[in-house]
């Protein structure tokens, strides 16, 4: 049996407010500079949590989702779906579709106004505009519902479906209304409404779970495993940067803003990595007064998003005045020459020819050995 993955990071699309759950409690950080803003304990382990500039929502494996004012935590509100829960998403206008193992509860402000009886579901998301809900079941099956123009409930019957090999565990939606989906060893594109379908990312290490994309549908991140992140650039394609960790878990990701990737990790802290940022900015949540500094060790390669747009440029070096490699048999010969002439002048004269033009040569080969590098990373 496939198990619904626990996605315990929410990230406001503001990027104000960063919410990561560690067993009861729910940890909200302000998510521009980190710092500790409330906590609040639930009455059971969270298993899901989401994150708008207006609210901030947990939901508890009883069942119960909680609301809390995002930047206060006051005003919490609790709404209980009457059974065991396995997974919630939250859309960005406040609804939210509870997964349980007997069916899907939509809940619109902290009341239950649908519930469909869709079983064997092990993965849920809403579209931007939270007027679609794509389901994927245990055995493949991806299914996208509408809700209706009049009530805004959720279509019986699906608008559109499609089919993968493997059962998915997490989705996102693209700003395209296309969406990502971990499946198996792969990350899939799907887009039933055209009947299409690619995969993004096949044959990984260890099975994607926890999926991203920002707001602006330009970068995806995924995790493989529990303790790597995978961010890739889309339209076009290509790799956007490896994230590493040698010693925690990640347990959820989300996107703040358009470069600004939230990580939740098990210790109830977090990573933000800025993807904007040549080198990758990497910042880290400041612990509540009582609670620990955690330490941890993490690994960041990223590459920014010009030399996906200008694929003629790569550099190993994200700075822009890197030289090119092809200049390296042109400045090559001209350093070892000056280096000749200097060596020269401090030697016996009669070396001096033979000194100027084995450091020519060496520079010309120290050179051709830079362009052929440089060559190399451009194929």
């Amino acid at each position: 049996m496939t198990a619904t993955v626990r996605s315990l990071l929410g990230y406001s699309s503001d990027g104000r407010v960063l919410a990561i759950a560690q067993d009861r409690e729910i940890l909200v950080y302000s998510g521009t500079d980190e710092s500790p803003l409330w906590r609040c304990a639930c009455d059971a382990d969270i298993i899901a949590v989401g994150a708008l500039p207006q609210f901030v929502f947990a939901l508890d494996q009883n069942g119960s989702v909680n609301r809390w004012d995002a930047i206060t935590g006051e005003s919490r509100q609790t709404v209980n779906t009457n059974g065991p829960a396995q997974g919630m998403a939250v859309a960005e206008n406040g609804d939210c579709a509870v997964l349980a193992s007997d069916g899907i509860s939509i809940i619109r402000n902290m009341h239950v106004v649908q519930s469909l009886p869709l079983k064997s579901i092990t993965a849920v998301a809403w579209s931007a505009d939270g007027r679609l809900l794509a389901c994927a079941e245990r055995d493949g099956r991806f299914c996208v519902y509408q809700k209706g123009d009049q009530d805004h409930l959720l279509a019986s019957q699906p608008l559109a479906r499609t089919f993968v090999n493997d059962p998915v565990l997490s989705i996102a939606c693209a700003r395209d209304g296309s969406w990502i989906a971990a499946a198996g060893n792969a990350v899939w594109q799907l887009d039933p409404q055209r009947a299409f379908s690619e995969t993004l990312m096949k044959n990984t290490s260890e099975p994607p779970q926890h999926v991203a994309i920002s707001p602006d549908g330009r970068l995806l991140a995924f995790s493989m495993g529990d303790r790597e992140i995978i961010a890739m650039h889309l339209n076009p394609s290509g790799m956007g940067g490896f994230i590493t960790y040698q010693d925690r878990t990640v347990t959820g990701l989300a996107f703040g803003s358009d470069s600004r990737l939230g990580i939740g990790l098990d210790s109830g802290d977090g990573n933000i990595i800025d993807f904007s940022k040549p080198q990758g900015g990497v910042a880290r949540t400041d612990p509540h007064p009582g609670r620990p500094l955690n330490r941890w060790t993490l690994n960041v390669s990223t590459l920014p998003r010009s030399q996906i747009d200008k694929p003629g440029e790569v550099s190993s070096s994200s700075e822009s005045g890197a030289i090119p490699g092809w200049a390296g048999p042109l400045l090559g010969p001209v350093i070892g020459l000056l280096i000749g002439f200097k060596i020269s002048r401090e030697g016996k004269p009669e070396a001096a020819a033979m000194t100027i033009i084995g450091a020519a040569l060496l520079g010309f080969v120290g050179g051709g050995v830079m362009w052929f590098i440089d060559y190399s990373k451009r194929k």
